[in-house]
């Protein structure tokens, strides 16, 4: 496991090309980097979820990344915009849970 850019952005590159061994092991460095990245900034109970759907839109927009341009800011801007969307919508729903519970 090698989280630093350039480890990262040649296993980008690989699984671009196909390469299954360097995918698996891109997504398991992935899922460490996004851990780390999630806990200072969401809810642990948000966590797993955030990582999975990061990962999860990660793999759609595989053939997005551009190889002359760094990895990790790429994926951090997946996971933002999953971390702002899950915190503009946790409000709402712990609201709505508790009037449901009062029905």
């Amino acid at each position: 496991m090698s989280l630093d850019e350039p480890s990262l952005a040649r296993l980008m590159a690989a699984s671009q090309r196909g390469d299954r061994a360097a995918y698996r092991a891109l997504l398991g460095d992935c899922r460490t980097w996004l851990a780390r990245y999630f806990a200072r900034r969401i809810a642990p109970h948000q966590v797993d979820d955030l990582i999975q759907e990061t990962l999860v839109s990660m793999h759609r927009k595989l053939a997005t990344w551009d190889s002359d341009r760094a990895f990790l800011p790429w994926l951090a801007a997946i996971a933002r915009r999953l971390g702002e969307e899950a915190e503009r919508y946790t409000p709402y729903q712990r609201g709505f849970a508790g009037r449901a519970n009062r029905w």
